[in-house]
C-alpha cells in the first residue's frame, strides 16, 4: 500500500510540472503525457526486499562410525625365552665345617643312646665303610658304658668332583665296665650334592684311632673352664663346644648356633671365683662364681657375671670321667661384684 500511494503522489506532481512548464510556453501535448510505469519505477526508492527463507537442512540422522584405529584383537605376547635354573649356592667354609662337626657329634651322641642303627647308618655306604657289618658294629660296644669326646678345628677340607671331604681330630674317653679309656685319631666325613640341596648328607667314610696317654685338661671345675675360653679365643669352637656335657647338648644349642654365637667375639677374659662341690648320686657337681669381659669386633666390650655349674659322671666300676659344664647362669652387668 504504501508503495501505491507514493505512486499516485508523484503522478499528480508530476501533472503539476507539466501544468506549470505549459504556462511557460510549452507544449500543450505534454500536459497529456502519463508517465509510465518504468519512469515513475526510476524515481520510486529501492524497499529492499525481505530475505527469502533459507531452506532447512535436516541433520544427519545416524552418527558416522569412527574409523578404525587399532585390530580388535591383540597380538600375543612374544614368547620369554626358557632360563637355565639358578643353581643353589654353595655353602661356606664355616658352615660346610659347621655340618661335618655335627655329623660327628651325633654319632657319638647315638652311641650313648644305645641307638646303634643310626650310628651305623653315619658311616658310607650304609654302614659299610665301617669295614663292619651291623652285627659286628654293635659288639664293639657291648662293654661300652659313656663315651666322652673333645673334638678340634678341620685339618682338612677338600672338594672334588660333586662332593667334599672334612677331617676332624677328635680325643675319645670311653668308660668300659671295668676302666676309663682314652683315644685319639681322625675321622674324615663326606658329602656330595644331592637332590636336597650342594654337599647334603654327611657321613663317615674313613677313621684312624688309637690309645692314648695325653693328658686331659679338665681334672677340675677350673681348669675345664679354662680350657673352654682358652678355646674361644683361640677360636677352636669345637673343642669349646664339646666340654659342655652331654657332648654339647647341655649347651641347648645345636653346634652351628653355638659358633654364631661367638661370631662377633674377639677375646674373653675370665675372672674365676671359688668352687663349691658337693657329690650327687652317681656324678660330682660343682659350681663356680665368674666374672667375664667380652670384647667385640667393634672394639666394644661387655661384661658378665654369673655362675657356671659342672657335673663329672661316675661310672661305677670304671671311675670318674671328666669334668664338663652342666649348665650356666650369666647375665650382662655394668658392675659386676667380685666372684
Amino acid at each position: 500500500m504504501l508503495v501505491v500511494r507514493m505512486a499516485r503522489g508523484w503522478k499528480w506532481l508530476l501533472v503539476g510540472i507539466g501544468l506549470l512548464l505549459a504556462s511557460c510556453g510549452g507544449s500543450p501535448a505534454a500536459s497529456s503525457v502519463t508517465p509510465s510505469v518504468a519512469a515513475v519505477a526510476t524515481l520510486l526508492p529501492i524497499v529492499a526486499a525481505s530475505p527469502t527463507t533459507r531452506p532447512s537442512v535436516a541433520p544427519p540422522t545416524g552418527t558416522p562410525s569412527a574409523p578404525t584405529l587399532a585390530p580388535t584383537s591383540v597380538p600375543p605376547a612374544p614368547t620369554t625365552a626358557p632360563q637355565p635354573t639358578a643353581l643353589p649356592a654353595l655353602p661356606s667354609a664355616e658352615q660346610i665345617s659347621a655340618d661335618a662337626v655335627q655329623t660327628l657329634i651325633d654319632y657319638y651322641r647315638n652311641i650313648n643312646a644305645r641307638n646303634y642303627q643310626a650310628a651305623y647308618s653315619l658311616w658310607s655306604g650304609n654302614g659299610q665303610a665301617s669295614q663292619q657289618s651291623f652285627s659286628q658294629f654293635q659288639q664293639g660296644y657291648s662293654e661300652t658304658r659313656q663315651v666322652d669326646i673333645v673334638l678340634a678345628n678341620p685339618t682338612n677340607q677338600g672338594v672334588g668332583a660333586g662332593h667334599v671331604t672334612v677331617d676332624l681330630p677328635i680325643t675319645i674317653i670311653a668308660a668300659t665296665d671295668n676302666a676309663i679309656q682314652q683315644f685319639s685319631g681322625m675321622y674324615s666325613l663326606q658329602a656330595s650334592n644331592g637332590t636336597g640341596g650342594p654337599y647334603q648328607g654327611w657321613k663317615i667314610v674313613s677313621a684312624n684311632i688309637s690309645p692314648s696317654n695325653a693328658p686331659i685338661n679338665a681334672t677340675t671345675p677350673l681348669q675345664t673352664l679354662q680350657s673352654y675360653y682358652e678355646a674361644i679365643n683361640q677360636r677352636q669352637f669345637p673343642s669349646a663346644y664339646t666340654l659342655w656335657s652331654e657332648i654339647g647338648a647341655a649347651s641347648g644349642q645345636s653346634y652351628a648356633e653355638f659358633e654364631r654365637g661367638f661370631a662377633t667375639t674377639t677375646s674373653v677374659q675370665l675372672t674365676p671365683g671359688q668352687v663349691t662341690q658337693d657329690a650327687g648320686a652317681g656324678s660330682v657337681h660343682a659350681e663356680l662364681p665368674v666374672t667375664i669381659v667380652a670384647k667385640q669386633s667393634d672394639g666394644s666390650t661387655q661384661t658378665f657375671c654369673g655362675t657356671y655349674q659342672f657335673l663329672k659322671p661316675n661310672v661305677v666300676g670304671a671311675g670318674n670321667m671328666p669334668w664338663r659344664i652342666d649348665r650356666a647362669s650369666i647375665s650382662a652387668q655394668a658392675n659386676c661384684p667380685t666372684p
